[in-house]
């Protein structure tokens, strides 16, 4: 086996000192504590379309809209200005119409 100089092994235990308090630090930073994340509100239902004498006939806008998420500020697709849309409820046999109105992509045209 071949002696190792003492310029190498001042290198090898520059390494295992740079390796312990890399370790150290990351063990560090899991143990400390952190901000609570915010978890939002309360569930809102959203409202309800019921059908009457059979019908039901509504009218849902989908479009880009902003909603709270996580207690920020979030970008989001929904129906009729909400997040979720409103519940549908009909019964066996009910006729549903729905009238879509697509507001999601909207086309911009450069004036020239």
């Amino acid at each position: 086996m071949r002696a190792i100089s003492r310029r190498h092994a001042l290198l090898l235990g520059g390494f295992g000192v740079a390796a312990t308090a890399a370790g150290g630090a990351g063990l560090l930073l899991t143990l400390t504590p952190r901000e609570k994340p915010v978890t939002g509100g309360d569930l809102a239902q959203p409202p309800e379309e019921r059908s009457s004498n059979g019908r039901l006939q509504v009218q849902l806008e989908a479009a880009p809209g902003q909603i709270m998420l996580a207690g920020q500020q979030a970008a989001a697709l929904g129906y009729n200005g909400r997040i979720p849309g409103p519940t549908l409820r009909i019964q066996p046999g009910d006729v549903l119409r729905i009238r879509l109105v697509n507001n999601l992509c909207v086309v911009r045209r450069s004036e020239d």
